[in-house]
């Protein structure tokens, strides 16, 4: 095993040296404050982008809390000041892996994406990611191969589908709402060497911001791991993956980029952590009940499992490992379950939840006691709960 770290560390240094002698800043194609000519292809295609974005803009899938959203959009302008003006950012509750850019300036961020990255550093690679795109304009290349392909309302179809679409209580269980996301990811696929510029762009962005950029390569090999979990459970993979090429060749180029772009500092940069997690906090619960309800628990554990080596919000992520083993049910899931549960509890910060469904697990094992008095703990930490009545039900068993 240790030769072969030794071996992986010999040809990244390799790498970086290869790519140093290659390697060449990329500027933008695209200036502060660009607008197409009238009558243009260009500007005909920003006005059915417009259309696109005012259904977005609209949609009940839309997270309109402005703290998410100007803190997202300011480190986009963290990453390109100059263009700060130009990029309208939306956060959608879709709780996949994916975040688009397009011609026009309008950038979607799903909100599966914020529940995989674990520091602010690793949200800004993506975000730079997708402003690389924007810079260099491969989102006005993909339309013009699309409109050459008559095939640009069809897509922006898509689109509209998805921004309007709602189910119950968020969730995306049926087959054919999957498929749709798919399809709808894939819809403005880049080029292979596209996906190469706006990764150097995007890793250029956050090394000139400031942000560590080993955190670029360290993101995606989150990614590639889940896709490789996914895979071996037979799961639904990340609709992401339907329009970018693999990214098990990114991490060797992204690792020598980021050497290059550090070997004169004396620090790697930041990585945020804690301003990530502060601004996060609010939205764990709601991202955490999107992702239990894909009734995916193989890939669902696996998130969790990341967010606690990365001990994310810990009271919150052992919650859901526990609702993940109660609702699953397999040999061995209730003691599993209740080990999360009293492990949320030992938190700073926990959610009053916890006490419920702990409270649940031991009534049906008859262990009234406890049962009644963690859900007595729960009625007085959440006095306006919705379940009220049928817990005040539950706890007149125990008189």
């Amino acid at each position: 095993m240790l030769r072969s770290y030794i071996v992986l560390y010999c040809m990244l240094v390799a790498g970086a040296s290869a790519f140093a002698n290659d390697y060449q800043q990329l500027d933008a194609t695209i200036h502060p404050g660009h607008v197409p000519d009238d009558g243009g292809l260009e500007s005909g295609i920003w006005m059915q982008v417009e259309r696109y974005e005012t259904d977005i803009r609209n949609s009940p899938r839309r997270i309109r809390d402005e703290a998410i959203n100007r803190y997202l959009h300011n480190i986009v302008c963290r990453l390109s000041p100059d263009y700060c003006k130009d990029i309208r950012l939306f956060v959608t509750r879709t709780p996949f892996f994916n975040a688009t850019m397009m011609p026009n300036g309008l950038m979607t961020v799903w909100s599966g994406l914020l529940l995989r990255v674990h520091n602010e550093a690793q949200l800004a690679a993506i975000l730079g990611h997708e402003l690389g795109h924007y810079l260099r304009q491969h989102g006005l290349d993909g339309f013009k191969d699309a409109k050459t392909k008559s095939n640009i309302a069809l897509l922006l179809g898509l689109g509209f589908g998805f921004a309007g679409m709602t189910t119950a209580h968020s969730g995306y269980s049926d087959a054919s709402n999957i498929a749709q996301f798919v399809l709808l990811a894939s819809r403005y696929a880049h080029s292979r060497a596209a996906e190469r510029e706006a990764d150097q762009f995007g890793i250029q962005l956050m090394a000139e911001a400031g942000y560590d950029p080993f955190e670029s390569a360290r993101v995606w090999k989150i990614i590639i791991d889940e896709e490789e979990a996914a895979k071996h459970g037979k799961l639904q993979g990340s609709p992401f993956f339907a329009s970018h090429p693999s990214p098990n060749d990114r991490l060797t180029t992204l690792d020598s980029y980021a050497r290059i772009l550090t070997s004169e500092k004396a620090d790697h940069g930041e990585k945020a952590t804690d301003r990530f997690l502060e601004h996060m906090t609010p939205y764990w619960k709601t991202f955490l009940d999107d992702e239990l309800r894909l009734n995916q628990p193989g890939k669902t554990e696996f998130i969790l499992d990341n967010l606690i080596d990365n001990n994310v919000v810990p009271g919150v992520v052992h919650f859901y490992k526990g609702e993940l083993y109660r609702q699953r049910k397999e040999t061995g899931d209730t003691d599993l379950a209740r080990q999360h549960y009293q492990q949320a509890l030992q938190a700073d910060y926990f959610l009053p939840e916890t006490y419920r469904s702990l409270g649940l697990l031991q009534l049906k094992e008859k262990r009234m006691q406890d049962a009644m008095a963690n859900l007595k703990l729960y009625l007085e930490a959440s006095p306006d709960a919705e379940d009220r009545e049928m817990i005040e039900y539950y706890l007149t068993m125990g008189q």
